[in-house]
């Protein structure tokens, strides 16, 4: 085998690698979306209240504090599981059409991601135990973007840093 085709099986494999990450994030996040408002709340209280009273050291929260607390946690874990979701969206798709112009994969990134973000609140519409709430729409749109960013400028310097780099190789 050459180094060409070692190059070829090595980002084949990071591709597959990275496309199993996003869709287990994604399933995650599906999951944690479509499940029964009701078991997703009494979830909630205990893992959050147990998690609050250790870290106020006390276990008399009175049931205002521990909603608010609850609310927090849920808002700040929205914001990372979709950052996380947008990295591996990112990136997979960067790998997957690496040979396309990087406009074009940020484009098809922010639109899947984007998709996601808004359909994994607004299907919640349909849902009899869930509640569809703008305000969380966009917390997931805030993180989504987020990840997009980064590592859509971390590629984008890459990107033309080799482009600089063969330029001066031409000359």
């Amino acid at each position: 085998m050459g180094k060409s085709e070692n190059k070829k099986n090595s980002l084949l494999g990071w591709t597959i690698f990275m496309w199993v990450l996003f869709l287990l994030c994604l399933g995650a996040i599906l999951y944690l979306s479509f499940e029964d408002g009701t078991k997703a709340k009494d979830i909630s209280e205990k893992i959050v209240g147990k998690g609050a009273a250790y870290y106020y050291d006390r276990d008399d929260l009175s049931a205002d504090e521990l909603t608010a607390i609850i609310y927090k946690v849920r808002q700040y874990g929205r914001i990372i599981i979709f950052f996380v979701l947008a990295i591996l969206g990112t990136i997979t798709i960067h790998l997957t059409f690496h040979r396309w112009f990087w406009i074009f994969r940020a484009i098809i990134s922010v639109a899947m991601l984007m998709g996601i973000a808004v359909f994994t609140e607004r299907y919640k519409l349909y849902l009899p135990t869930r509640h569809y709430s703008e305000q969380e729409m966009i917390y997931s749109i805030f993180g989504v973007l987020a990840g997009f960013a980064l590592v859509s400028f971390v590629t984008l310097v890459f990107s033309l840093t080799r482009s600089i780099v063969r330029l001066s190789q031409k000359e």
